[in-house]
């Protein structure tokens, strides 16, 4: 449907009070009537982001809900349970999990949480991820945004952005906020202050992210911003060198090196403690301090090296990280004949990388 033009009307009906209101701003009648009519000329157009914008009061979910009707949904409600077991059914542990990394909601200990103690920057990627997982086309999100601080609106805008259009889906923001346009990169927006449509496909306007780095001098204090977030062991060492990334003097992501002990490799260091906190995942900024940290050791002759078991974050390093080495580990605590049973379910893949810069 490119062109709208809705008509909504309301009687207010009577009571003492609204005869007060009528009075008290000489309103000379209790009938309401509202007209939006536009055109949003997308019809044979090749896109994967929209955004319908403007103040409260323009008609921005009202417009939604009439163009495109098949996508909007009511809000889902979600239980008490973890919210990996609240994703639509039928979907594989995979497919759940590959879509909470694709959206930025990457950290393991919050997928065993329930939907009510997430933060509202997290309830907005689940929501995005169950819209995805429910196949909806497009993907229509009402009040994008607006429950978040308005630095981690943009993160979560670019970060939504990116993961929409490399999975080759449509999503449509409705949102009252202007200031995540050059981070969304819509294909087109509808501005329902003015009721004017544009259309200018894909442009690359996110603002560059500036990050600094900071070496941690007092170690347990730092790392105590991010402990929780760290989905293996949450104790940090006394001899790793441990530095911290910051947004807007904002403490973002963490990242520790500790020397590793080799017979023949007098060089080697490992990558100790490595987390982002959630608000701020799914645009790279962790990989962003990462490579900074380790380029800087590789230019003093060290040689730094991870071990992951995550697919995704042998992805995202690739182009700077080469793999040495794959092997099948026992889960944490495993022993003896249980640590190599595969119907336990205990052992996964496991990566060791190197990097070797760009």
């Amino acid at each position: 449907m490119p062109s709208f033009n809705i008509v909504k009307e309301i009687t207010a009906g009577q009571s003492f009070k609204i005869e007060q209101v009528k009075s008290g701003f000489d309103l000379q009648t209790d009938h309401i009537r509202e007209q939006f009519t536009g055109d949003i000329a997308i019809e044979g157009k090749d896109w994967n982001v929209g955004l319908i914008v403007g103040r409260s009061g323009t008609g921005k979910t009202t417009i939604a809900k009439e163009v495109f009707p098949g996508s909007y949904s009511a809000p889902h409600t979600y239980g008490s349970g973890a919210i990996i077991d609240e994703m639509p059914a039928g979907k594989s542990y995979k497919e759940i999990t590959q879509t909470f990394t694709s959206v930025g909601f990457s950290s393991p200990p919050s997928w065993l949480k329930p939907y009510h103690v997430l933060s509202n920057g997290e309830k907005m990627r689940v929501d995005l991820a169950f819209a995805i997982m429910s196949e909806a086309d497009p993907i229509l999100f009402d009040e994008f945004t607006s429950v978040v601080d308005r630095n981690i609106a943009k993160i979560c805008a670019y970060a939504i952005s990116k993961s929409v259009r490399k999975m080759g889906k449509r999503f449509i923001a409705v949102s009252c906020h202007d200031d995540i346009i050059d981070w969304l990169e819509p294909d087109w927006v509808y501005d329902t202050n003015s009721q004017t449509f544009s259309f200018r496909g894909y442009q690359k306007t996110r603002p560059e992210i500036k990050i600094d780095i900071y070496r941690c001098k007092n170690k347990t204090e730092g790392w105590n911003i991010f402990r929780k977030y760290h989905y293996l062991n949450t104790n940090i060492h006394n001899g790793a060198d441990c530095y911290i990334a910051y947004l807007n003097d904002k403490p973002i992501s963490f990242c520790s090196l500790l020397k590793f002990p080799h017979a023949i490799n007098k060089t080697l260091w490992r990558v100790h403690r490595w987390v982002t906190l959630p608000d701020y995942q799914g645009v790279g900024i962790g990989t962003a301090l990462l490579n900074a940290i380790s380029e800087r050791y590789k230019k003093i002759g060290r040689d730094v090296r991870l071990v992951s078991s995550q697919i995704n974050v042998m992805q995202g390093l690739k182009k700077k990280w080469v793999i040495k080495e794959i092997s099948r580990k026992a889960k944490s605590g495993a022993s003896g004949i249980k640590a190599f049973d595969p119907s336990i379910g205990t052992k996964r893949i496991s990566a060791s990388m190197q990097y070797v810069g760009a």
